[in-house]
């Protein structure tokens, strides 16, 4: 039997997040390299518990065997893994490119362990979300995604509690948000984390969750009073951890109780590098939430330089930046969630356990979208009602040089006639109609206009990123101006009444650059066309 000897992050002394994600990437690599996982760890408890180990609360729906204790010498012995997975990058074959690596130089290629029947780890640096530890290809990524969300299970117990507990929020109140703030070992010296209060909390929680909401906290902060500031602007509060002493006694189980309530809340808020966070963002995923991956406070290590007594310098990295909106801001461009956040760079490799990175979802929406080119979807009424409209907002916006082409708006919820047809086109495309973004755009360019390479903007805002974007033709007398679709090799001669869609976020929550496009140089004549965006969320 092929075998793969593992050791389980920090033998066994983590946290149950922790431990899970650990265990998780270790199922991963047997999983792909097709071995019986063994699992190595002294400690059986869990932190916090005086019986209850990982086993007691998860099921494990995979092949593996627990062994407390060390590796025996004889596997010792034989080959490994190089050290410290978690700073590595591990693949199957194909090999990650640079941005995915991250500034991290250890690619651990796992095929090249297939001719052994056993392997081993060489030590117990085994923590990470698997979005950031495995570069896989589309396909291998969309098994293992699934692999993982059904391979580590709450046992049901805990799970029907957890409904027992939503079942009465949702009774009491039209609406329950959740937040968990992470204290405990993150008050630590010369970190900010200790020195957060619950007062710049207020202003995210405020953003996301309605004054009317019941508020549910989930935190391991013993002292009440940290949270006066909120209590006072929620009157409807729920300490959950406090509310759950009598049922489950045990502060293991408790959380995980805790942890379950939130993944079902309408919003929820977490702490930034918490991997209990993390879970609870995974499970909220599964459980079919839009999960925004949002933030109380940021943690973003940054430099604070001190001169001490007798000339001594000291470097302090220590969190000072504000989350607007909860979100820590993110570039427009980057294939991969870490790539945007502007890190440090001496910081960004070691992104293993930072968070649940959004790469690590399939995105439904994108991946039941394409291109898709609908000719004669408008009616002639129509094309003639914005051909009009283009005509008499054209000096509304200076004309953009550069493209050669003057742009207006026209607001979709005041003009009926803007109205009907974005009704109708997502009708056809199956979006949701609360979901699009008010302004249409529209666009008149002239000859020796062109509109160069680029993907769409995601534009984060109130209803979240664009999701997809539905572009309508409104002439055909001008030559040139085809649109190009260069990574699927498409090119489409708009006509007039034509709709042309394609999604801007990829099956990984990542913004998707396969529908970069351009449109070509208008040789002779006017174009004019228009189009909508559709969002994450409603207004």
């Amino acid at each position: 039997m092929r075998l793969l000897h593992y050791h389980i992050y920090n033998d066994g002394n983590a946290g149950m997040a922790n431990i899970l994600s650990s265990i998780e990437n270790g199922l991963i690599i047997g999983r792909l390299t097709n071995r019986k996982v063994i699992f190595y760890a002294n400690r059986r408890t869990l932190p916090g518990s005086e019986n209850v180990g990982f086993l007691d609360l998860f099921d494990i729906q995979a092949s593996f065997e627990f062994v407390h204790g060390d590796m025996p010498e004889t596997v010792q012995n034989g080959p490994a893994l190089p050290t410290a997975v978690m700073l590595s990058v591990l693949c199957y074959g194909e090999k990650p490119d640079a941005e995915f690596c991250n500034g991290r130089t250890s690619i651990i290629d796992l095929k090249d362990y297939d001719h052994f029947d056993q392997i081993r780890t060489m030590d117990a640096g085994t923590l990470g979300w698997f979005s950031y530890l495995f570069y896989l290809n589309i396909r291998q990524r969309r098994s293992i995604t699934e692999f993982v969300s059904k391979a580590i299970r709450p046992r049901s117990r805990y799970l029907d509690a957890a409904i027992g507990v939503v079942d009465t929020l949702k009774k009491s109140a039209k609406s329950y948000c959740s937040i968990h703030v992470r204290r405990g070992d993150y008050i630590q010296p010369y970190t900010r984390n200790g020195l957060v209060t619950a007062e710049e909390m207020l202003p995210v929680i405020e953003k996301t969750c309605p004054k009317d909401s019941m508020l549910v906290i989930h935190t391991d902060e013993q002292d009440e009073h940290y949270f006066d500031a909120i209590k006072q602007k929620y009157r409807n509060h729920w300490l959950i951890d406090k509310q759950l002493v009598d049922n489950f006694p045990d502060s293991v189980e408790r959380g995980l109780v805790s942890l379950l309530v939130a993944s079902h809340s309408d919003n929820f808020i977490g702490t930034y590098y918490s991997t209990f966070t993390g879970l609870i963002q995974r499970y909220r995923k599964y459980n079919g939430y839009l999960e925004r991956f949002l933030y109380l406070y940021s943690q973003q290590p940054m430099p604070v330089v001190n001169q001490l007594e007798g000339g001594e310098v000291q470097t302090i990295y220590n969190a000072v930046e504000h989350l607007p909106n909860g979100k820590q801001k993110e570039g427009s461009f980057g294939k991969y969630t870490w790539n945007r956040l502007g890190l440090p760079a001496n910081f960004t490799p070691n992104l293993f356990w930072a968070r649940e990175w959004p790469c690590s979802y399939p995105n439904q929406f994108a991946l039941k979208q394409g291109i898709a080119a609908v000719p004669d979807f408008l009616e002639e009424t129509e094309i003639d009602y914005l051909l009009n409209k283009a005509k008499e907002k054209i000096n509304e916006e200076p004309l953009h040089t550069r493209e050669n082409r003057h742009r207006s708006t026209l607001d979709q919820r005041f003009d009926p006639v803007v109205s009907d047809i974005v009704v109708r086109a997502c009708r056809y495309f199956g979006y949701d109609y609360d979901h699009v973004e008010p302004g249409m755009q529209l666009f008149t360019q002239y000859t020796g206009g062109q509109t160069y390479t680029h993907v769409d903007s995601v534009h984060e805002s109130e209803q979240g990123r664009r999701m997809a974007s539905v572009l309508f033709y409104l002439n055909n007398d001008y030559q040139g101006s085809y649109i190009d679709f260069p990574y699927s090799g498409i090119r489409v001669k708009p006509k007039r009444g034509m709709m042309i869609t394609y999604p801007l976020i990829n099956e990984f929550d990542e913004q998707d650059i396969r529908f970069t496009h351009s449109a070509s140089i208008i040789t002779e004549g006017t174009k004019v066309m228009c189009y909508f965006s559709v969002k994450e969320t409603s207004l």
